[in-house]
């Protein structure tokens, strides 16, 4: 089933989808013309794409919004997403652009062909990005390329690629290691999951299923009140994919995934 909704509309000038009373055509296409927004593209090599979106808007916030930001819906062939919220975002609004931001992103790949090999690419932009050029961090390979001149490629077999790639927009950038890929650790296996902080106490945290029938998972486990570096749950062998949520004493926000 398919639902329509109020807010998937589109507001620029159609004639086929919807229709704004008293249209100003002149405002309204300096405003589209002013939005800073970049869509882009995972691409399999026979050609099955998936895309998440960035805006940049100078009344919003980095943070998470659920007016705004729209996460992933997980159980697809691969999903596409970013990583700058504790939540897998297919659509991330962010607050006003600066050449020092880094918007990294994740892939979960449902497909079990081995040594698959994939592009990341910008079908489309707008707004500053008619100028500003965007490049694609490769932690991988220590490598930066300008994705707007070119797609780039690259060959894996992982279930879950996190901390490998990231959106910059200098060439030269010092990309920093974030606490999600170096400071907590995910474990998990037939015989359960082991949460690890090396630094800092982990205060709560939930886990998800992955694989359950529901757009963003299905809760299997959560604590409020963890008070520890470290956290085993006897989690069984039914699950197969999980995504951890993890909140530490010092307001960090941890996402991570895990694959048995």
């Amino acid at each position: 089933n398919i639902r329509f909704s109020n807010y998937m509309r589109t507001t620029e000038p159609n004639n086929t989808f919807s229709r704004v009373s008293q249209f100003n055509q002149t405002t309204h296409r300096n405003s589209v013309t002013s939005s800073d927004k970049l869509w882009v593209n995972l691409t399999d090599a026979s050609g099955y794409a998936v895309q998440l979106g960035v805006v940049f808007k100078e009344e919003a916030t980095a943070a998470y919004n659920q007016n705004e930001d729209i996460e992933t819906v997980h159980g697809r062939k691969y999903n596409f997403y970013t990583q700058t919220t504790a939540k897998d975002l297919i659509i991330d609004v962010q607050d006003e652009f600066n050449t020092s931001k880094e918007i990294p992103l994740g892939i979960l790949n449902n497909n079990s062909i081995p040594n698959q090999t994939f592009t990341i690419s910008i079908p489309k932009k707008s707004g500053i990005f008619n100028s500003q050029p965007v490049y694609l961090y490769d932690a991988e390979t220590a490598t930066t390329h300008n994705i707007t001149n070119g797609a780039y490629s690259f060959t894996t077999n992982q279930v879950i690629t996190e901390g490998r790639f990231i959106l910059v927009f200098e060439p030269n950038t010092s990309t920093i290691a974030s606490k999600q890929s170096t400071d907590i650790i995910c474990s998990f296996n037939q015989n359960g999951l082991t949460l690890t902080s090396f630094t800092t106490e982990i205060e709560s945290f939930e886990v998800y299923d992955l694989e359950a029938p529901k757009s963003t998972g299905y809760l299997i486990a959560s604590e409020k009140n963890a008070a520890s570096k470290s956290v085993s749950l006897p989690l069984g062998s039914k699950h197969r994919l999980l995504s951890v949520k993890i909140n530490l004493n010092d307001g960090t926000q941890v996402a991570k995934k895990s694959a048995s």
